[in-house]
């Protein structure tokens, strides 16, 4: 019996861990939803064909930079025992406030608008930092793994192809729709961590 609750005790864990990097990772991809939709503004300046190969570019530099994160993250915990929980907490809340702002900004309201090839680079760096953030957070937060790499960059992937998909059709309302619920994802993640963090 005692072998059995332990068990389940694992499993519970797990599924927790999962959940929580798929719903932070979730919040980031929305970034990249958007990026994928505004991929079909460069068609000018890019050869037809590209933008679908500057967005699989673009995963490639995000799994690397969830990889940077990762390690980031340990050199924070050794540095700040005790009190690299709470400094990631934060970066998450910083993070989350910032995309929040970008969210509401005229320009992300108004995806009809031409970004062009430097919108596009500018959206994607900084699309880049949240994700090394993500990895950093994870590592201090103890969650970080193989499985949640994949899961994060699961994530990140679909969003491309979901932006990609509804950009080239112009279906803007399901994609101002699909971020703000993973943005509320991720600020309702967040929200737990936090109590989670508070209660030890």
């Amino acid at each position: 019996m005692g072998n059995y609750r332990n068990a389940i005790g694992i499993i519970t864990v797990i599924l927790n861990i999962h959940i929580s990097v798929l719903l932070l990772s979730a919040g980031i991809a929305s970034d990249n939803l958007i990026l994928a939709a505004m991929s079909r503004n460069t068609a000018r300046v890019v050869k037809q064909g590209k933008p679908l190969l500057m967005l699989f570019m673009l995963l490639n530099i995000q799994m690397m930079a969830f990889i940077y994160g990762g390690w980031a993250g340990t050199v924070l915990k050794n540095y700040m025992p005790g009190y690299q929980h709470w400094f990631a907490l934060f970066m998450l809340i910083t993070m989350a406030v910032r995309m929040c702002r970008e969210w509401s900004s005229d320009k992300m309201q108004n995806m009809e608008i031409a970004f062009g090839l430097d919108g596009f680079l500018g959206i994607a760096c900084a699309t880049s930092i949240y994700v090394f953030v993500l990895g950093l957070s994870l590592k201090s937060l103890q969650i970080y793994s193989p499985t949640a790499y994949l899961s994060a960059m699961s994530a990140l992937g679909t969003m491309l192809l979901l932006g990609w998909y509804l950009g080239q059709f112009q279906k803007f309302r399901s994609l101002r729709v699909i971020q703000i619920i993973a943005l509320l994802m991720m600020v309702a993640d967040i929200s737990i961590l936090i109590y989670q963090t508070h209660k030890r």
